[in-house]
């Protein structure tokens, strides 16, 4: 996975673009002005300008063109949206961890859809996030929790993939790249009767890492962690009626593995540098897992349009999903295993002077989880077994009509229940006796009602102010404490968000800006603690008091002549516990004042790209990211600040025909910088970002 992260980043700025030009021939010398596009993550196909939430769009076209590869990688010209500090750390929006500030803590805070299915937590973390042939991708900021629902409090990610077409055509990719990267990808479809059409995707990507092992050489799982491996595949069938009010409907079967490759370091305790990129020195091999994930996802989406302009929808998805987590050594194994089945009901009506959207979303979740371990000093075997079923309904709606010339009121709101039965055991095993069983059995309910009101101001045709309020929160829940055998029960979460944003755009030179202001106050929040320092195994849930997020997003772009693209980014989020107290290792650790940990309070970036007439390209962005706290501040170690960090890349192509041929350079300087970082004065390690990578990939059409 990480040769498709690592070599996106090449080409992204060209398909950031799409965010102005709209998502087909976004870079097409005829396209030089402001194309105007829509977006979908409000249940609307809307203007961008008409929608109240702060949104990031890359359309397909491009990023299948020019081989943007992952999901991931795409957030790097988004402003306060970024990728976390470890594989299993999820996305950071507005300096909001998708898996809980320190660490996973209950259900995930923003919701990735594929194919409108909502994926499980372990699909965030290593699902299908390849960006090969896909529509678009929506990134949503700030609570989404009225028509997102569950598990969207930090916001909501969308992917859209390609659907089949009745006209016959395909694509093949190969690429080449450092580290001895190399990826293939095919697509193909065609019409197979009236009406009727398919679409089948594949694709393959392996990388080694950029870390060596060399005290854990002829381990079992070692290439797990080492090196990076992807591979998938996808069918879709469309039936489309051919009456203009006929059904819709796209059944889509996906299957993913994705056991991408680590980038932990030793340090100076060690006796290396951790720009050395050597790891196992200090650690147990017991305690150093691989894991990697497989997804297999069915999905079936029907559209009926109805009379009197309404529009009934229904989105149906069953998800399968395996990680498995053995160490390297395979002295400890395990695996997670959840089955989703999920619901969504969609009913929308456009009129005159009003758009309505009323629906109704079930989930139905068992996830399962399972590890033996044998610790080398030990001769007992610990075992443990979980199982989570979590049920999840809700009933939403949202209206927005005009009622002047220029205005337009939004009010909406969702009723959200949900239940969760927990039970989870542990025992030691030795000698074929069993010792130390724990058993713990609990459930819980929650009902919460989550209102939602704003308004639209209409200032020219162009341009638009807006002003949302709303509530967001995370349900409670039931989780075991390894430390002591027993399971313990958390208390839910809520934040209200109140948002003001300025958007336009000019027809000429290809012009646009979007401004979004927030504030949003969090109350009970659920923080990632662990009773151990460095050992994950640990971790427990605690609620802290109170929570503050505020800051900006600001972008912009421009085509001041034909074929140069120009785009911009800004954005400030400034987060900070303001009632967080609890005992750690015997002693109070009062963090009231600090930023939330990997939380940067700026980043920019600025992306330009060059196309000339013959089909060539060049282009280079730069991104900033500012100084953060380490994950560290929760783990008992030194508040230690991760210093600012600038990357550069490079890239050049030629586009002819039926040929695509790209090659690029990642981090160009080579800059060596943190992501996580533990510093005490008798141990240090850290995790550090990409180093310089650079390859070259071609593409053909039929």
């Amino acid at each position: 996975m990480n040769l498709i992260r690592n070599s996106a980043n090449s080409v992204l700025s060209v398909a950031i673009a799409l965010t102005v030009y709209g998502q087909d021939d976004a870079l097409s010398d005829s396209a030089f002005e402001f194309d105007p596009f829509q977006v979908t993550g409000e249940k609307f196909a809307r203007d961008w300008e008409d929608t109240l939430t702060s949104i990031s769009l890359i359309g397909g076209d491009n990023l299948n063109r020019d081989g943007i590869g992952d999901m991931e990688t795409s957030f790097r010209l988004m402003p306060n949206v970024r990728d976390a500090d470890f594989l299993d750390g999820g996305i950071l929006i507005r300096g909001i961890n998708s898996e809980g500030i320190g660490g996973p803590s209950g259900s995930p805070m923003a919701t990735l859809y594929l194919d409108g299915v909502p994926q499980s937590q372990n699909g965030i973390r290593r699902g299908a996030s390849s960006t090969w042939d896909i529509s678009h991708i929506e990134v949503l900021r700030g609570p989404q929790s009225v028509l997102s629902g569950r598990n969207a409090l930090a916001g909501a990610i969308r992917i859209e993939t390609k659907d089949p077409e009745f006209v016959s055509n395909g694509a093949v990719r190969l690429g080449v790249g450092s580290n001895s990267g190399k990826e293939a990808a095919f697509m193909y479809t065609a019409p197979i009767a009236d009406n009727w059409a398919f679409r089948i995707t594949g694709e393959y990507a392996n990388e080694e890492g950029d870390v060596s092992y060399p005290d854990y050489g002829g381990m079992p799982r070692l290439d797990e962690r080492a090196e990076s491996d992807y591979e998938q595949f996808r069918g879709k069938l469309l039936y489309q009626s051919p009456d203009e009010d006929g059904i819709r409907a796209v059944a889509t079967f996906s299957h993913s593995y994705n056991s991408p490759a680590y980038s932990d370091v030793d340090g100076p305790s060690a006796g290396v540098a951790y720009e050395d990129r050597i790891w196992g020195l200090q650690s147990v091999p017991v305690f150093v897992e691989a894991r990697s994930t497989e997804i297999d996802q069915f999905g079936l989406d029907i559209t009926k349009p109805l009379e009197g302009g309404w529009t009934l929808q229904s989105i149906t998805g069953l998800t399968h999903t395996v990680t498995e987590r053995p160490s390297v050594d395979l002295a400890s194994v395990g695996e997670l295993e959840s089955f989703e089945i999920s619901q969504e009901l969609l009913v929308t009506q456009t009129s005159d002077n009003a758009e309505t959207t009323l629906g109704a979303f079930f989930l139905d979740s068992d996830a399962n989880g399972w590890r033996d371990q044998q610790r080398p000093w030990e001769t007992r075997l610990r075992q443990s077994r979980s199982n989570t079923d979590t049920t999840n309904f809700s009933v939403f709606g949202e209206t927005r009509w005009d009622v002047a010339d220029q205005w337009k009121i939004v009010l909406g709101g969702r009723f959200d229940s949900e239940d969760t039965d927990f039970d989870s055991s542990s025992q030691n095993l030795e000698d074929g006796v069993i010792s130390n069983v724990n058993i713990g059995v609990t459930d819980s309910s929650f009902d919460e009602f989550l209102p939602k009101a704003g308004a639209i101001y209409s200032i020219s045709d162009d341009s638009t102010l807006s002003f949302i309020v709303q509530k967001a929160h995370r349900a409670g829940g039931s989780a075991l404490n390894n430390l002591t055998g027993e399971s313990y029960e958390y208390d839910p979460e809520s934040a209200w968000n109140y948002e003001i944003s300025w958007k336009g755009h000019s027809g000429e030179n290809g012009f646009y800006y979007a401004a979004n202001a927030f504030l949003m106050d969090w109350e009970d929040q659920q923080i990632n603690v662990p009773q151990i320092p460095g050992d994950f195994t640990s971790d427990i849930i605690l609620n802290a008091g109170s929570s503050r997020v505020s800051g900006f997003e600001l972008e912009m772009g421009a085509r001041p002549m034909e074929g140069l693209n120009i785009r911009g980014s800004l954005g400030y989020a400034k987060t900070e516990f303001r009632e967080f107290a609890f005992v750690q290792f015997g002693d109070l650790l009062d963090l009231a004042g600090f930023s939330f940990p990997q939380a940067p309070d700026f980043n920019a970036s600025i992306a330009v790209d060059y196309n000339f007439n013959e089909g060539f390209f060049v282009g280079g962005d730069i991104n900033y990211t500012d100084s953060a706290l380490s994950r560290s501040l929760l783990e008992g170690g030194l508040v230690n600040e991760m210093s600012s960090y600038t990357l550069v890349n490079l890239r050049a192509g030629w586009s002819s025909g039926n040929w695509d041929v790209i090659i690029y350079a990642d981090n160009v300087t080579d800059k060596d910088y943190f992501l996580y970082h533990f510093d005490t004065p008798g141990f240090q390690l850290a995790t550090l970002g990409k180093s310089a990578s650079y390859g070259l990939r071609t593409t053909f059409r039929f």
